[in-house]
């Protein structure tokens, strides 16, 4: 029997499960599936070499014993919050002795769960013990989500949730997706090796549907979305997958009436548990992103990439933001603030340049400047190197100062390292 986390509110022991008004529905998340040869195999300082367990989003974890038929055995529970003031471990290590675990209950036995200095997930048997063979050892983490509370924190959020489900056509379990790349907004587009997104239209064929998942959250170092690891399951078979405009439901088997929501969510059914993936949120947040772009060491000056096409005239200022890489190390971050209201369309294709639209930048640790002309204002004054960089930028895409573009053109000062450059606004 699943047991919920406490939770202490004026002064008493209340179940998260009781608060759903505020915390929403509890979803589950599958971090790890090993396969044991046996109880054996189920060694000292076990650990679970999966997804690691985040403590800020995730409440509780459970711990399965599932047979080689899909059968549940055996399960253990635990509550993120105690889990999480574990000392770290290493594998093998004896989670016996005093500080390295926590041992959880069962009417079959006991266990002991304790934590990798990776916030990954250790195991070691106690009293519990099993006959089966070739069994699944499996961690999940639970956490609430589309509650109250989260929708008041919401606006404070620097970057949308988004995750990803695409779609193949194959007769056998398919490779992960590979080619897959994000726009500044976190949205995937899919490689040339056969996935579609999970809302276009099935491919052609008649092999069965097979889903691919992952968790896309967005990494402040990189500032870009990087995705987890792939989950597929069989999709297109009843109760496999499910849509809505939040994670409270109502559940619908097609997405087609929720093509006007604000939010859209999918939840799909792997192992028997359901997982719910964030497809679309337009939610309010203070930043948005309009490109991460990478200019390798020497790249074709200009440098021209795409942008996230939306109306400047909403925004007040935009950030320019700049990793100059040194080698193989990264420089220091610089960041240049502009009014929104200043950056406008050069016209409506690649070759139509205005050059009194043009922008031109100064970057450095010791000195930010910008201005707008048909003179490079600090050509010829400043050497560009490792430290000090100009930009000349243009933007196009639309007609001829229009406060919105599709793509931006870049002139970079020095291209002897890589250069990554983000522009965002709010």
């Amino acid at each position: 029997m699943s047991i919920a986390a406490p939770s202490a509110i004026g002064g008493n022991q209340i179940p998260l499960n009781q608060l759903s008004p505020l915390l929403g529905q509890e979803t589950e998340t599958l971090l790890s599936s090993q396969r044991l040869a046996n109880e054996a195999a189920w060694t000292q300082g076990f650990r679970l070499t999966g997804q690691p367990v985040n403590v800020s989003e995730h409440d509780s974890i459970r711990i399965a014993v599932v047979s080689s038929g899909g059968v549940l055995v055996e399960e253990w529970n635990v509550d993120v919050n105690d889990w999480k003031q574990l000392t770290g471990q290493s594998v093998g290590d004896d989670l016996a002795q005093a500080g390295r675990s926590i041992i959880l209950r069962s009417d079959t036995g006991t266990i002991r769960i304790g934590r990798s200095t990776g916030n990954r997930i250790l195991l070691q048997l106690g009293t519990y013990t099993t006959a089966l063979t070739d069994f699944n050892l499996n961690g999940y983490a639970r956490s609430y989500g589309g509650g109250l509370l989260e929708r008041r924190i919401a606006p404070s959020r620097s970057h949308p949730v988004r995750d990803t489900v695409l779609k193949i056509r194959s007769a056998i379990e398919p490779p992960d997706p590979v080619g897959v790349t994000f726009d500044a907004d976190g949205v995937a587009t899919p490689g040339s090796d056969g996935y579609v997104r999970v809302t276009d239209a099935d491919p052609s064929g008649t092999d069965p549907i097979w889903l691919a998942a992952a968790h896309n959250p967005y990494d402040p170092v990189t500032e870009t979305y990087t995705p987890e690891a792939w989950v597929k399951t069989l999709g297109g078979t009843a109760y496999r997958q499910q849509w809505a405009s939040d994670e409270t439901g109502p559940w619908l088997d097609s997405p087609d009436t929720l093509a006007n929501a604000q939010r859209l969510v999918s939840r799909v059914r792997v192992n028997g548990v359901w997982q719910i993936y964030v497809i679309r949120d337009n939610s309010y947040v203070p930043w948005t992103l309009f490109v991460a772009a990478t200019m390798p060491a020497g790249s074709t000056q200009p440098f021209t990439t795409a942008l996230r096409n939306q109306d400047w005239r909403n925004f007040r200022m935009m950030e320019l933001i700049l990793h100059q890489g040194n080698g193989t190390a990264r420089g220091n971050r610089l960041s240049l603030l502009v009014p929104a209201d200043y950056l406008y369309s050069s016209g409506n294709s690649a070759s139509s340049i205005n050059n009194d639209l043009t922008m031109n930048l100064l970057m450095s640790e010791y000195a930010n400047a910008w201005s707008l002309g048909d003179t490079d204002p600090y050509a010829g004054v400043i050497v560009p190197s490792i430290g000090v960089q100009t930009f000349r930028m243009n933007f196009y895409g639309f007609n001829e100062r229009d406060n919105r573009a599709t793509h931006l053109r870049m002139t970079v000062g020095y291209t002897q390292d890589r250069i990554q450059f983000y522009m965002r606004g709010y």
